[in-house]
């Protein structure tokens, strides 16, 4: 069992880089999305489902940003764990 424990928590480092990748990368879609939408005049006062949208998805976006930046702080703590067993406390 200790041996199970300890190839996933080897492994860990690894799972919390893949999922840091795809939140940077949501970031960076939205941001080339919202781009867009601005240059091509829609925005948050342009109807009121383009208000809702703004709102919804930039409301995702704070949620992928603030977790960006638990997920970065739980990937260097893994990192240092370098294999050993126990419980990873921030």
């Amino acid at each position: 069992m200790q041996f199970l424990r300890a190839r996933v928590a080897g492994r860990a480092p690894a799972c919390f880089a893949a999922a840091f990748v795809l939140g940077t990368g949501f970031v960076v879609l939205k941001g080339l999305e919202y781009s867009a939408k601005l240059d091509a005049g829609i925005g948050l006062t342009t109807n009121e489902f383009c208000t809702f949208y703004f709102m919804l998805t930039g409301i995702h976006l704070a949620h992928v940003l603030i977790g960006l930046v638990l997920l970065g702080c739980v990937w260097h703590r893994a990192r240092r764990m370098d294999g050993r067993s126990g419980p990873m406390v921030l």
